[in-house]
């Protein structure tokens, strides 16, 4: 029986109940824009039509700096992004990250929308912490129509509500969540996919919904073989879990501001902590 997976169930009902605190980022944020951006965010997430996917150990690891690595995303995997569909109109995925010094996982989230232009998308990056949701104003949106210089469709767009975020954060991390996001969907149309699936028990949700409880839903586990990974991969591309050498800020940094302060790049994330609850209409792992 797989583990009932409560995340996205446990940020809802809390914030039902009142009871959902939300991350500040900024030392000087706009209240006022921020509450309106949570509204739309939980409002997004209580969408009953939500395939939620967990992705088990995608390679992301925090070191004891508190700096955030993602595995390195090959140029090749990329190369024909704009066939990689979204699954579904609308779509979450979390991940459990190891706190370094051996506290709850972290939770990362990407909510992602389909746009009206083909294989187009809007994606949220969250992190949910113990009760507490982080939204740190960044969204990406992937143009699947854009060509580039090379030859090559697809495009993230990478923007932010709070205009001093980058006055403190670097705001050209999250393009580590959109190559991370490319290599997901990648994962999920390679054509060494295994789903096993796990049917409920119909005698008892039958009970369950006459109590006037959720039903189980089914669940499906999308099995992917490691070398699947780098399947298609150029001869002689080197491959590995490390932090990647793209050209682009890297959270071991630190940034020089205009008014002579230094400050460190990194994801400011804290532990997550689970708590059960209801399944989700819908569920998929993904290992």
């Amino acid at each position: 029986m797989v583990a009932l997976l409560p995340t996205r169930n446990l940020v809802l009902n809390l914030a039902r109940s009142n009871r959902l605190a939300y991350a500040i980022v900024l030392p000087n944020q706009d209240l006022a824009l921020t509450e309106r951006l949570y509204r739309r965010i939980i409002a997004r997430l209580s969408d009953p039509e939500t395939f939620e996917f967990v992705w088990k150990e995608p390679g992301i690891h925090i070191d004891s700096e508190e700096l955030t690595h993602y595995p390195h995303v090959e140029a090749d995997e990329l190369t024909d992004i704009s066939t990689y569909p979204l699954p579904h109109e609308h779509v979450w995925i979390e991940t459990a990250v190891k706190d370094p010094f051996g506290g709850p996982d972290r939770m990362y989230i990407w909510d992602l929308q389909r746009t009206k232009n083909r294989n187009g998308y809007n994606a949220i990056p969250l992190v949910f912490v113990d009760g507490k949701l982080c939204f740190h104003g960044c969204e990406i949106d992937f143009h699947p129509d854009i060509v580039n210089d090379n030859g090559t469709r697809g495009a993230f767009e990478m923007w932010c509500h709070f205009p001093d975020y980058e006055k403190t954060f670097d705001p050209l991390e999250f393009q580590d969540h959109a190559l991370m996001l490319g290599r997901f969907l990648r994962l999920l149309c390679l054509p060494k996919v295994r789903i096993e699936t796990t049917n409920p028990n119909e005698k008892s949700n039958a009970r369950r919904v006459k109590r006037g409880q959720t039903a189980f839903a089914k669940r499906s586990i999308v099995r992917i073989d490691p070398e699947a990974i780098h399947e298609g991969l150029s001869k002689g591309t080197v491959r590995g879990g490390h932090a990647s050498p793209r050209p682009h800020h890297r959270r071991s940094h630190v940034r020089r501001l205009s008014n002579g302060n230094a400050v460190p790049v990194r994801e400011c994330v804290i532990g997550m902590y689970f708590r059960d609850g209801p399944p989700p209409p819908q569920t998929f792992i993904v290992d």
